[in-house]
């Protein structure tokens, strides 16, 4: 599998080493992360750089495929009459797309045409729905309406209210961070998930073994990982050590979501 192409969190990598439990990927910039093989998707043998400018796919040749399930190969020869590590990379994106095709393992299920007509008209709808509300929304800004917009007003006053006060958030210009220790910024605790973050503190080693809180916002739950393999690394299990080890080498080898890897620590020494 050495040098093959696969996808890992929807990033292209190649396979650059294998010791006896992980695989050693690198990307496009050059960062690599050693990640179990369970974790990421094999998509073609001969690593080659990809993107998704993609072909035009043969759609229609899907007709005889519905409710069927295929190899990832299999459906690029049909897609694209060959099986490059390009058009594989385009078969996938379609795949996690979601609308023709998804995924059940390591194959992929064709869905059936009227599933596909049903998933395009809500997308259709949801479409057109965000461009009447921003219609409507820019309207209201500059004081000018119209019919269509009085009547959309009266149909959805809850949601333009909601759109019009995010949009006038004090807070609106900084995004949501994916880095959950980061993440404690973006808004405030509730009372509920409070008391368990009051509980947690006052538990033994033994009750921290078995703890299973039930927070409503989910991020806490990654953040009472990050806090048991900072303050308690005994109590982690296999799956919680191996994400622990992910999160760690993911900030000193990559520097994600900004935080310093050692590159540019030694760098920022001389």
């Amino acid at each position: 599998m050495i040098n093959s192409l696969v996808a890992y969190k929807g990033k292209a990598a190649r396979i650059a080493g294998q010791n006896t439990h992980k695989f050693e990927l690198e990307f496009a910039d050059g960062s690599t992360r050693n990640v179990r093989e369970k974790d990421f998707r094999f998509i073609h043998p001969e690593f080659t750089k990809v993107n998704d400018s993609c072909a035009q796919a043969d759609i229609a040749i899907l007709d005889d495929f519905q409710e069927e399930t295929l190899t990832l190969q299999e459906i690029t020869e049909w897609l694209f009459d060959e099986y490059t590590a390009q058009s594989a990379w385009c078969t996938c994106v379609l795949v996690e797309d979601g609308l023709y095709f998804y995924w059940q393992k390591d194959k992929i299920y064709v869905r059936p045409a009227e599933q596909i007509a049903s998933i395009q008209a809500k997308r259709d709808a949801e479409e057109l729905e965000a461009k009447t509300l921003a219609h409507c929304v820019d309207n209201i800004a500059n004081n000018i309406f119209d019919e269509q917009d009085l009547a959309y007003i009266k149909d959805n006053q809850l949601l333009i209210e909601e759109k019009i006060q995010s949009i006038y958030k004090k807070d609106s210009d900084r995004e949501p961070t994916i880095d959950v220790d980061q993440s404690l910024y973006d808004n405030f605790i509730s009372s509920k998930d409070r008391k368990i973050c009051d509980q947690i503190q006052h538990l033994s080693v033994d009750q921290m073994n078995s703890f299973r809180p039930n927070f409503e916002d989910r991020k806490l739950s990654k953040l009472f990982l990050n806090f048991k393999a900072r303050n308690y690394p005994e109590t982690l299990t296999e799956d919680e050590q191996e994400n622990w080890f992910e999160i760690v080498q993911s900030r000193v080898q990559s520097g994600e979501n900004g935080y310093l890897s050692f590159e540019h620590f030694e760098k920022s020494l001389n």
